[in-house]
């Protein structure tokens, strides 16, 4: 069974990443037509099949782009300058991927792991 509302989030989403911004999953749900109990639980709708098939291709787009990016910063002689861009670059391609995948966009097991050295030593 195909879910309309999900793809429109899926839609929505690559709308704003494509404008530059961040999407507010939980927001752009409720624009659509999802109730607040599921707005508050985005997962449960990047999970869905529906919204999938809208996000998947792009996400193999970025996939590729990000592979032709760490290429070019492997080159010899790369410029500082070209570094840096690129590797913003690859930074922001890794969010949007992780974030349109459903996936964590930051690093939760660095951040535990401090915790649990801070726990040590006190």
């Amino acid at each position: 069974m195909v879910s309309i509302a999900a793809q429109q989030v899926g839609k929505r989403v690559s709308e704003c990443i494509r404008k530059g911004e961040r999407p507010i999953l939980g927001k752009l749900a409720i624009e659509v037509g999802y109730a607040k109990s599921s707005s508050e639980r985005p997962s449960q709708i990047t999970a869905t099949k529906s919204y999938r098939e809208v996000v998947d291709p792009i996400v193999k787009d970025m996939l590729k782009e990000r592979k032709r990016v760490m290429m070019a910063m492997r080159r010899k002689r790369l410029k500082q300058v070209d570094y840096d861009k690129l590797s913003k670059v690859l930074d922001e391609l890794t969010k949007n991927i992780q974030l349109l995948s459903g996936g964590k966009t930051a690093n939760i097991g660095f951040s535990l792991k401090r915790l649990f050295d801070q726990s040590q030593n006190d």
